[in-house]
């Protein structure tokens, strides 16, 4: 079916009061996938779908509010759509109103409410909201500070590919802080964060396998993560490679070399 027919359909049902084309539309007008993209036929449409309690268009809605598209720029009319949409457990609104109230944003900061919103998305699963709320514990912002609970989140999220969340959970196995200490699972949580290209992973993944901390030694695979770490703007990353390299033999450093080579090449760093 062509963009335009789809229009159309859309259309049709809109103007006889169907809330699912109305947002639809308004869905196509935003993007400009499917009629020449106008904010403000897009407000107009999220509005008839919004004020019929239609959770998506009123969070849709919101973020026009929120941006000033379509419309004038208004936080006060988004949170309340946003609130809308939140109630009916539309996890995106109650995510967006964690990060409102958390920089007070266009509203006194508020994280205890913050720290609300993000708990009931974060029962949603999303993952955004997990990290969030783990950071919340962590730092004792809007809750009582609990390092047991916001290892709970950072998990969630984690589970989640949250790659900040990976990241915190291995640095937490690394040093034993609210968990039992244990390498290989920060090792574990550091390659998952790593495969997503966190720099300050990479560059303890390349450590830990320099010196057999949480894995088996591996030179190799010590002077790889530590050109990634590099490529993705680990400065300090580049001397332990070096030192790395100093323990290789000839041949193992020139094979090296040649993977770094070959992982820098699309970015044009000078790995030698």
């Amino acid at each position: 079916m062509e963009f335009q027919d789809l229009t159309l359909r859309f259309r049709d049902a809109a103007e006889q009061g169907d809330a699912y084309a109305q947002n639809s539309l308004g869905v196509i007008y935003s993007t400009g996938q499917g009629a020449k993209q106008d904010y403000e036929k897009a407000h107009l449409w999220y509005r008839k779908a919004a004020e019929q309690s239609y959770a998506i268009a009123q969070y849709n809605l919101a973020v026009l509010c929120e941006q000033g598209h379509g419309t004038e720029l208004d936080i006060h009319e988004a949170i309340s759509w946003y609130r809308k949409a939140a109630d009916q457990r539309h996890v995106r609104a109650q995510y967006r109103l964690g990060l409102i109230y958390e920089k007070g944003q266009g509203v006194p900061r508020n994280l205890k409410l913050a720290t609300d919103w993000y708990h009931k998305a974060a029962e949603l699963d999303n993952m955004k909201a997990q990290f969030n709320l783990g950071l919340m514990f962590d730092q004792g912002r809007g809750v009582v500070a609990d390092g047991a609970q916001a290892v709970v989140w950072y998990r969630k999220a984690a589970e989640h590919g949250h790659v900040d969340a990976q990241f915190a959970l291995g640095l937490r196995h690394d040093c034993g802080q609210d968990v039992a200490q244990n390498p290989k699972e920060a090792f574990f949580w550091y390659r998952k964060a790593g495969d997503q290209n966190h720099a300050r992973a990479q560059f303890n993944l390349g450590l830990m396998c320099e010196f057999g901390h949480g894995t088996a030694t591996d030179l190799m695979q010590a002077h790889r993560w530590l050109t990634l770490a590099e490529l993705h703007g680990m400065g300090k990353a580049r001397a332990h490679k070096m030192m790395v390299e100093a323990k290789m033999s000839p041949e193992q450093r020139q094979l090296a070399i040649a993977f770094a080579t070959g992982d820098a090449k699309q970015n044009e760093v000078d790995v030698t």
